[in-house]
C-alpha cells in the first residue's frame, strides 16, 4: 500500500507538484480564493483558531471538492486556513466600510463581512464545480468523436483514449490522462478509473459515459455505436444549456439597468424640468 501511494504521488495525485499545477476554470475572485486555499494546503500543518470547525466542514463537502477537481490539491489544512483567512479580511473590510458612517454600522459591517468571508471558499468551490462541468461537457463530445474514430479504425479503447490525450489540451484531457496513467500502471482498475473520472465532474453525462464504456467492454457490445449516440446527446444537451443561458441574459441585465442606467436617464430627462420648476417658485 505504501508503494502504491508513492506511485500515485509520482503520477501527480496528491503530490505538491500536482497541487501547484491545478488549472482552474473559474475566474475573478473565486479563482483567487481557491488559489489561496491551494497555497495554504502546501504549508506545514499547524494548529490555529477555528481549524477544527473548518476541518469538519471540509469532511462534509468532500463530494463538492471532488467535483471541482480539487480533491488532490486542497486538503483539510488549506481549507481551514483559507476560510479563517478570508473571514478575517471580510470582517476587517466590512468594519472599515461601516466605520465611514457610524460605530453601529461598523459592528454590523464586521459581522456581515465575517459571514461573507467564512462562506466565500464554499461559494468559490461551488462556482469552480459549475464552470468545470460546463467546460468538460463542451469537450466531451470532442473526446467521444475521437474515440469513435479510433475504434472504427481498429484501435483499442485505451489507445484511442491515449490518442485524444496526446492530441488535445484542456482540463478534461488532463483528468483523463491522469486516470489512464494510473490504470495502465495497475495502480487502479480501469472501471474504477472511469468511475473516478465521472465522480470528478458534476455532470450526469460523464456518469453515462463511464457506465456505457464499462458495460460495452464487459459484455462485448459495440462501443463505437453506443458512444456515437452519446455524442449526439451530449451536443443536444450542450445546445439546450447555451439556449438557457441566452434566455437568462435579459433577466440578469435588469439589475444593472435598474440601478445604474435608469436613474441616470431619469436625472438627465427630469433634471431640467425640476430646475425650471424650482426657478419658477
Amino acid at each position: 500500500d505504501a508503494r502504491r501511494k508513492k506511485a500515485k504521488d509520482a503520477l501527480g495525485a496528491g503530490s505538491a507538484s500536482g497541487m501547484a499545477s491545478v488549472s482552474l476554470e473559474s475566474t475573478g475572485l473565486s479563482a483567487q480564493i481557491i488559489e489561496r486555499a491551494i497555497l495554504f494546503s502546501l504549508l506545514e500543518k499547524e494548529r490555529f483558531p477555528f481549524s477544527r470547525i473548518a476541518s469538519l466542514d471540509y469532511e462534509m463537502r468532500v463530494d463538492l471538492i471532488e467535483k471541482a477537481g480539487l480533491a488532490n490539491a486542497l486538503n483539510k489544512n488549506g481549507y481551514a486556513r483559507c476560510r479563517v483567512f478570508v473571514a478575517f479580511f471580510g470582517a476587517a473590510g466590512g468594519a472599515l466600510i461601516g466605520s465611514v458612517f457610524s460605530s453601529v454600522l461598523m459592528g454590523i459591517g464586521a459581522i456581515a463581512g465575517l459571514a461573507w468571508g467564512w462562506n466565500a471558499l464554499v461559494r468559490a468551490v461551488r462556482e469552480e464545480s459549475r464552470c468545470r462541468a460546463l467546460s468538460a461537457e463542451r469537450q466531451l463530445s470532442q473526446m467521444i468523436e475521437v474515440l469513435v474514430l479510433g475504434l472504427k479504425s481498429g484501435m483499442s479503447f485505451d489507445r484511442s483514449l491515449a490518442l485524444y490525450c496526446e492530441s488535445f489540451r484542456g482540463s478534461l484531457s488532463a483528468t483523463v490522462r491522469l486516470a489512464q496513467s494510473q490504470w495502465s500502471h495497475s495502480l487502479i482498475d480501469r472501471n474504477e478509473g472511469l468511475r473516478q473520472i465521472a465522480r470528478s465532474y458534476d455532470s450526469p453525462l460523464f456518469e453515462r459515459f463511464s457506465e456505457s464504456v464499462i458495460r460495452s467492454l464487459r459484455f462485448g457490445t459495440s462501443l463505437a455505436d453506443n458512444l456515437g449516440l452519446l455524442a449526439v446527446e451530449a451536443r443536444a444537451i450542450r445546445k439546450a444549456k447555451l439556449e438557457e443561458q441566452v434566455a437568462k441574459a435579459p433577466v440578469k441585465m435588469l439589475l444593472p439597468v435598474g440601478t445604474l442606467i435608469l436613474p441616470a436617464m431619469l436625472i438627465f430627462v427630469m433634471g431640467p424640468i425640476m430646475l425650471d420648476l424650482m426657478n419658477g417658485f
